[in-house]
């Protein structure tokens, strides 16, 4: 620590007195030596001096106190802390003071400490609630925002919701030029992200300058590109599939989850002369060929050589120059550059890839009822009375054509005639569950090809035969007749059922 405030006051002295060669440099060699453990309690009286003495004219902004949860991409003073993702990567420190931590084992990328229920976890417990009691104190500068914030630009200011707020879109935080500026908003209520929303940085605008402090959960849906700390008092908070967070996730009470995310803690220049560090890119759009949309990448500064991290993972090593990223799909991309030599200087861009609309040529197979219209991919319509083809001639908005062949087959539609016989008055009851008499009656049903069949029922009524027997008895003897009953003389009546199920 001697050495290092050593380093400190030989600097100051030279900027002072004028007897420097680059005290720019020299900067960066304090800021080096004064970033380990043993020195880094002095960091802050560094950026003091050196912005004081070096860049007199620079508005120093004061940006809230984080402590020790300045080194945390996620924390939660009490509750759970896991991942379910395969994919996570994080560079920060991870931790709760009670709770388990499950999930972030290979493949999954920590890079930084993983703190549970130790002294480290206790300070930071105690740091994350006094980040949260500054920031909700600050005097807002903006009340008459509505709830949700997105597809807007927005400059600095103290930006106070009520209640629950959210963000949906793309919102643009301006910086007007100035590296120092704040932005910071302050919700009574949970804060949500909706998918694939955006918070865009520009003008200069720096990640470690955006807060979002809410009462209540805070939740990053799928795909999400979010900037800043965010802080939720007594809520759970969690990201989503796909999310990136170049800041925090902190909450003093609240189980924190992630499944698939990055996480990376922003990075801020001290030195702004130092950082000329300037990166562009533009999407080419994929071909018609298929999948293969690429960016083209321009680095600018004076370093020699720059890390490439796409959606937070390091993709390449560059010098200056124009380059291109190849085989990419359709979405979203976000793109830092980091100066490999300083570590303090690094550039920001997010980048849409567009499909270009694949060209193919495809032969498909349908079946149609007869009398059916069927509608072909280029809007056609045909009334199909027999098997039939034909061809759609596509043009996609990005002018790639294709070809489509509809084969229609006509499936086979059943007309069956079914035969009925009822007893004299009498009714036939169809599977349809109509009533009938003597007569033909056609009804319609659906079969398993979904098409309609015809069936016609002829019913028949039987005739009812009536006979008289004349049987003779002895006197005082008795007739049995078939259905085993006795008669003496007279007449009498008895039913008997046919061989075709009617009464005689």
């Amino acid at each position: 620590m001697k050495r290092a405030v050593r380093y400190v006051f030989n600097v100051v002295f030279e900027m002072v007195t004028g007897c420097y060669h680059d005290s720019a440099a020299s900067f960066v060699k304090i800021y080096k030596r004064s970033s380990n453990k043993q020195t880094k309690m002095i960091n802050p009286l560094l950026k003091f001096i050196i912005i004081a003495l070096v860049f007199p004219n620079i508005s120093l902004a004061q940006p809230p106190n984080l402590g020790t949860t300045t080194d945390y991409a996620i924390f939660t003073s009490v509750g759970a802390l896991g991942n379910t993702g395969t994919t996570t990567n994080i560079t920060g420190h991870i931790g709760t003071h009670v709770g388990a931590i499950t999930g972030f084992g290979a493949p999954n990328v920590v890079v930084g400490n993983i703190e549970l229920a130790n002294a480290a976890t206790a300070q930071c417990l105690i740091d994350v609630q006094a980040a949260y009691n500054e920031i909700v104190a600050i005097t807002p500068t903006v009340t008459s925002h509505p709830p949700a914030f997105g597809t807007e630009t927005l400059t600095a200011g103290v930006y106070n919701i009520g209640g629950a707020g959210s963000l949906g879109g793309n919102l643009i935080l301006d910086a007007e030029g100035n590296p120092d500026t704040l932005f910071i908003f302050q919700f009574g209520g949970a804060f949500s992200a909706g998918a694939a929303s955006s918070v865009i940085l520009t003008g200069g605008a720096l990640a470690c300058n955006v807060f979002w402090i809410a009462e209540g959960a805070m939740d990053l849906a799928a795909n999400t590109n979010m900037k800043g700390t965010l802080i939720s008092n007594n809520g759970a908070i969690g990201m989503g599939d796909g999310v990136i967070l170049e800041g925090r996730m902190l909450t003093t009470g609240g189980a924190a989850s992630i499944y698939n995310g990055t996480i990376n803690l922003p990075i801020c220049s001290i030195i702004l002369s130092v950082c000329d560090l300037v990166i562009s890119a533009s999407a080419m759009a994929e071909s018609c060929a298929g999948n293969d949309g690429s960016i083209d990448l321009t680095i600018a500064g004076s370093s020699s050589a720059y890390d490439v991290l796409i959606n937070g993972v390091i993709y390449n090593s560059y010098s200056t120059g124009t380059y291109s990223i190849p085989s990419l799909a359709d979405g979203m991309y976000q793109i830092i550059a980091i100066d490999t030599l300083s570590n303090s200087c690094q550039d920001t861009i997010d980048v849409i890839v567009l499909d270009g609309g694949a060209s193919y040529n495809v032969i498909e197979n349908i079946t149609s009822c007869l009398n059916d219209t069927v509608i072909y991919p280029d809007n056609f319509n045909q009334v199909i009375i027999a098997n039939t083809s034909h061809t759609s001639n596509l043009l996609t908005t990005q002018g790639c054509d294709s070809i489509i062949v509809t084969n229609v087959s006509v499936l086979v539609v059943i007309n069956d005639t079914v035969n009925e016989t009822i007893c004299n008055g009498s009714q036939f009851m169809s599977p349809g569950g109509n009533s009938y008499g003597a007569g033909s009656f056609d009804e319609t049903y659906s079969s398993s090809t979904g098409c309609d069949s015809t069936v016609t029922f002829v019913v028949t009524e039987q005739i009812a035969y009536a006979s008289t027997v004349n049987e003779t008895i002895c006197n005082g003897s008795q007739f049995t007749s078939p259905q085993a009953n006795s008669y003496g003389a007279g007449s009498f009546d008895e039913t008997y059922t046919s061989s075709t199920g009617c009464d005689s």
